[in-house]
């Protein structure tokens, strides 16, 4: 009986290591395939979250430059009216009397007497 233990403890060992052969190699391969799939997921939705933030900021930007060109366009509108109101001429800064012609003349002769006549 005793030899009859000891050659079914010897199949069972033997059986053990053939599957220990055999079952461990794949298992450490699977084993390894689901980590590198975990990994490719978290680098998959760091990705996607970084896209998301990504369009957040550029629609944000978008909105930011579309309000800016509508304030400059505001602005460029309103000093064109108010530079077509106030005179063609360009010294509309000077006051009236010096745009009149007795003020070109009086400017002219004044510019004459000090840088000479051109002559």
């Amino acid at each position: 009986m005793k030899k009859a233990m000891s050659d079914k403890d010897k199949m069972y060992d033997k059986m053990q290591q053939t599957i220990g052969r055999l079952f461990y190699p794949l298992h450490n391969s699977i084993a390894w395939i689901i980590k590198t799939m975990e990994e490719l997921q978290q680098k998959l939705d760091y990705t996607e979250w970084i896209i998301q933030r990504q369009q957040y900021h550029i629609t944000k930007s978008e909105k930011a430059i579309k309000s800016f060109v509508v304030d400059i366009d505001r602005q460029f509108t309103t000093a064109t009216d108010r530079s077509s109101l106030q005179c063609v001429d360009r010294h509309w800064h000077q006051p009236a009397e010096m745009r009149s012609a007795d003020g070109y003349v009086r400017r002219y002769q004044w510019s004459c007497m000090m840088y000479g006549n051109g002559d």
